[in-house]
């Protein structure tokens, strides 16, 4: 039957961590086999002080002749208690979390540096620490090089991506629930003037513009920030030297296990000189607009005018043709009277218009259409007009010539096409259309047709006879 101590033993020598034992004047009684990592032989270290194995660096920090003067006098709880390696004191502590660093036999086949936590207990004669007489000190090394390179690696990368936030073009900052500001980055004096411990501890909403205060709970808002992902805010402000900044911070959330805000994360940039940009471009909008207002209303007044003028120049002639008793000169005032008018009504639906570089062609026409039937009229039944009209818009230099030449054609057949041959029923037919790149006018009537002999540009068969 294997005896308990021999199991235990093989145990012990199994673990990777170093166990050791060491009398009351701190020399080793027994080191695992662990200790072969280092270099050494577990026998050789048997009767040699502890300290033999501790590296030069670590022994000021664990010797009692070194550490416990710091605390002569001095009330300690258990947790601030000095850490030494070899536990001779009284009480009920365990030694925990005791770095040192051990010294290799020889660098050159083991490990240059070897860093390890101790956890170690005084052994008292009976177990009692009041009154047995202490026996020594049992204890672990634990290995820690690995973590201790993890942590050197961490801290690297703390370091680095610290640089990376402070020499930021823009700034990063952490606020609380309540708008405190628990950090900011030293990028923030490149563009507000202001060193990080000036603002940490202060109220963000302290430098907000009075008339940018709504953006305060938008950017502390849980819900608003974690259904939108990463909104971006325009704020103002105060700058150190007391003037108002423009910026554009994204926020990020920052929740706790139980998915409850606990803070608010912010990048923050500089966008002072483009809303400078957009504040004037704005101004130079406005401007544009008040001129161009300026513009149309003279334009208006200018087409009312011409207009108004116009109805003079008609007005005189129509006074001009009643003081006339020959018929003929009465009919040529009739007809530039109504040349006029054709051009008056052009200059009429302009300036009643918005738009006043075009005009509703296809609205013109109706009303000159309507105004001719009326100067026409006469006591004999009025042909029937027809008209097909696309909705065309012109320009005012296309629209006085077209005007002129519609009512000339219009006046011709009112004045001249009928009777219509056979006591065929009296019509007229106007026609618009409106294509890709064309516009197509087209305006006949079905009455006697030009005497025989005159030129005529085409003739089509019936209804229409003639073409105007």
């Amino acid at each position: 039957m294997i005896h308990d101590d021999a199991i235990y033993n093989s145990l012990i020598q199994s673990l990777p961590d170093i166990v050791y034992k060491i009398d009351p004047e701190g020399r080793f009684t027994f080191v695992s086999n662990s200790i072969c990592k280092l270099g050494y032989d577990p026998a050789e270290l048997i009767g040699k002080h502890y300290s033999a194995i501790i590296h030069p660096d670590s022994r000021d920090a664990i010797q009692r002749e070194k550490v416990l003067p710091q605390y002569q006098g001095k009330m300690l709880p258990d947790s601030k208690a000095p850490k030494l390696f070899d536990e001779r004191r009284t009480g009920t502590r365990i030694t925990r979390s005791l770095r040192i660093r051990l010294l290799p036999r020889d660098p050159d086949t083991a490990p240059a540096q070897f860093d390890g936590e101790v956890i170690s207990l005084g052994l008292y004669e009976g177990g009692n620490e009041e009154t047995g007489q202490l026996l020594g000190t049992i204890g672990i090394i634990r290995d820690l090089s690995d973590v201790i390179t993890i942590e050197k690696a961490l801290r690297l990368t703390e370091r680095f991506y610290r640089s990376l936030i402070d020499y930021s073009s823009d700034a990063f900052s952490i606020v609380s629930t309540d708008g405190t500001i628990l950090y900011v980055s030293e990028s923030v004096r490149s563009f507000l003037g202001y060193t990080p411990i000036d603002l940490i501890g202060e109220s963000l909403l302290t430098y907000i513009h009075p008339d940018d205060e709504e953006v305060f709970p938008r950017i502390l808002s849980h819900e608003k920030t974690k259904t939108e992902g990463s909104p971006f805010f325009e704020y103002r402000f105060l700058h150190a030297d007391w003037s108002w900044r423009f910026l554009e911070s994204s926020a990020r959330t920052i929740l706790d296990e139980r998915n409850e805000l606990v803070s608010t994360v912010l990048y923050t940039r500089d966008v002072t000189r483009r809303k400078e940009v957009e504040l004037e471009l704005q101004r130079e909008r406005e401007r544009l607009m008040r001129s161009l207002e300026e513009k149309n209303v003279l334009l208006r007044e200018i087409h009312h005018r011409v207009k108004n003028n116009m109805q003079i120049i008609t007005s005189l002639l129509q006074l001009q043709a009643r003081a006339t008793d020959d018929r003929r000169l009465a009919e040529q005032f009739t007809v530039c009277i109504q040349r006029i008018k054709s051009m008056s009504l052009i200059h009429e639906r302009l300036y009643q218009s918005d738009n006043l570089s075009s005009i509703h062609f296809t609205t013109y026409l109706r009303s000159l259409i309507a105004d001719l039937q009326r100067a026409y009229a006469s006591d004999r039944p009025a042909p029937t007009l027809t008209s097909d009209l696309d909705e065309v818009v012109l320009d005012i230099e296309q629209a006085i010539p077209c005007g002129l030449i519609v009512h000339e054609i219009l006046a011709n057949a009112f004045a001249h096409a009928h009777p219509a041959p056979n006591g065929a029923a009296e019509a007229i037919d106007v026609l618009l259309r409106a294509g890709d790149d064309t516009i197509s006018l087209e305006i006949g009537d079905n009455g006697v047709g030009m005497p025989a002999g005159d030129a005529v540009p085409h003739r089509l068969s019936p209804p229409f006879a003639g073409w105007g």
